[in-house]
Formats: structure tokens, C-alpha cells, sequence
């Protein structure tokens, strides 16, 4: 008897509005789950954003400036090399010195495309760890060169290995500039060096220029999104919360129609 009623429940059919209250509430529940939703709908206190803030520069910021000012030391390390008779020991002459500088930069260049690929292929932190240590290791190796061909040779792995932690940050055409620049500074133009002052100074009102028309892009950027996201009938409010759905979505800002530059 029992075995029958517990079957008859089973094969009863729902009450609709029992139904009905059930999907409602799992339709809540898969949102609430869902984590782009979840983030970007979810509030915090001022305590929260205040621990959150303490903890980046407790933690996060030291880590930064260890990082990459440990990096910076291999940008200037061929001067101070140079000075303390590196130029001698390896027998470095001509243009020889300036090369190092642009063998790195180039290397940098080039490894920018299969670097990003890395990073968004496989967990960033790994990427970076290894990217790091093998950079250490080519540093430590500096020491133990005999010649040109050597030295060249790790300064371009050097520039392989840093990439990818500082592309994030840097402008593309500071590796271009930076190449060249080194070799502007020939060896018949000592001690001077009037023409590579020069050269540096038209570079450097290039450089300006070109941030502004980077900046005036940006600007027309966001004018012509806003006029399409007018165009849709959303309103401003609207845009800024897809935007925030589609950023979660790990959306780029040019897929993203909803995104602005900040100025």
C-alpha cells in the first residue's frame, strides 16, 4: 500500500503554480550562481573596498616594484658594464657596444606576438614564472661571456625572456625607438655626440605627437560608441552594465561595443 501511494505521488502531475514557483526560484538561484552576473551585480562595503585597497598595497604593490625594478637593472647594466672595462675584457670595438642594446630590443620586439599568445593560451602565472627565471638565468650568464658573438646572443634572449612581463605596460614603438636609438650614437661623433642629441630630440617631439593622436583616437572612439549606443535606444546606465557583463566575459575593447576609455 505504501509502495502504491509513494508511486502514485511520483506519477501525479505538478500543480502549475507550484511549477511555476519553482522555475522563478531556479532561475534566481542560476543567476545568482552564475559568476559574470554574480560579479557584476554583487555590492560591497566601503570596509570591503578598504581592505581590498590595503591589501593591493601591502601585497600586490611591493611585489610590482620588486619585479620590475629588478628588470630595469638590465636596461642600464651595458653602461655599467662598459664602464667597468667590459669593452676591453671581450674586446668589443666599433659599434659593437650599441648592438647589445638594439640585439635586445629587437628580440623584445619580436617575441610580443608568440608572448601574448602564451599568456592567454595557457595560466598566466606560469607563463611568467618561467619567462622570469629564464631571464635570471640569462643575466647570471653575462658573467661567463668571452666575446661578442656571446654576449650578443644572450642579450637577445634577455629581451625574449622580459618581454612578457613589462609588454602590458609599454608602448609598442618604446622597442622601435629604442633599437634605433642606440645606434645613433656612432663612434666618430665622440665625445659630443651632437648629431644623436639632435636625432634624440626629433624622436622625443615625434613621440609627443604621436600620444596625442593617440589620445584624440580614444576620444572619437568613445563619441562614435556613444552614438551608436544612443542609436540602440539604451541608455547610459544600460551601456555601463553591459559593459560590465561583457568585461566579465573577458570581452576586449574592441569586441566590447559598451566600452570606454578613461581619459
Amino acid at each position: 500500500m505504501a509502495a502504491l501511494l509513494h508511486r502514485d505521488e511520483k506519477e501525479a502531475p505538478p500543480d502549475e503554480s507550484v511549477g511555476a514557483t519553482e522555475i522563478v526560484h531556479m532561475d534566481t538561484a542560476t543567476s545568482a550562481q552564475d559568476p559574470i552576473l554574480d560579479t557584476v551585480n554583487a555590492k560591497y562595503t566601503e570596509d570591503e573596498y578598504r581592505r581590498v585597497l590595503k591589501r593591493i598595497d601591502r601585497i600586490l604593490l611591493p611585489l610590482m616594484w620588486l619585479c620590475y625594478g629588478t628588470q630595469q637593472a638590465d636596461k642600464t647594466a651595458v653602461s655599467t658594464q662598459a664602464t667597468f672595462g667590459m669593452i676591453n675584457d671581450i674586446g668589443l670595438v666599433g659599434q659593437q657596444l650599441s648592438w647589445l642594446t638594439t640585439a635586445f630590443y629587437i628580440a623584445y620586439l619580436v617575441g610580443e606576438p608568440p608572448g601574448n599568445y602564451l599568456m592567454q593560451r595557457f595560466s598566466v602565472n606560469k607563463t611568467l614564472f618561467i619567462c622570469m627565471f629564464c631571464w635570471g638565468v640569462v643575466v647570471l650568464c653575462i658573467a661567463f661571456v668571452q666575446d661578442f658573438a656571446q654576449i650578443v646572443a644572450l642579450r637577445a634572449l634577455q629581451g625574449l625572456t622580459k618581454k612578457s612581463v613589462t609588454s602590458a605596460i609599454m608602448f609598442i614603438a618604446v622597442c622601435i625607438g629604442n633599437a634605433i636609438g642606440s645606434q645613433t650614437f656612432r663612434a666618430e661623433w665622440a665625445p659630443r655626440y651632437v648629431p644623436a642629441l639632435v636625432i634624440c630630440g626629433i624622436m622625443y617631439a615625434v613621440q609627443c605627437i604621436l600620444f596625442v593622436l593617440w589620445r584624440l583616437h580614444y576620444v572619437s572612439q568613445n563619441r562614435r560608441r556613444a552614438k551608436k549606443i544612443a542609436e540602440m535606444g539604451m541608455t547610459p546606465e544600460e551601456s555601463i552594465y553591459q559593459g560590465k557583463i561583457n568585461g566579465e566575459s573577458d570581452m576586449t575593447d574592441w569586441q566590447n561595443i559598451h566600452f570606454r576609455y578613461n581619459l
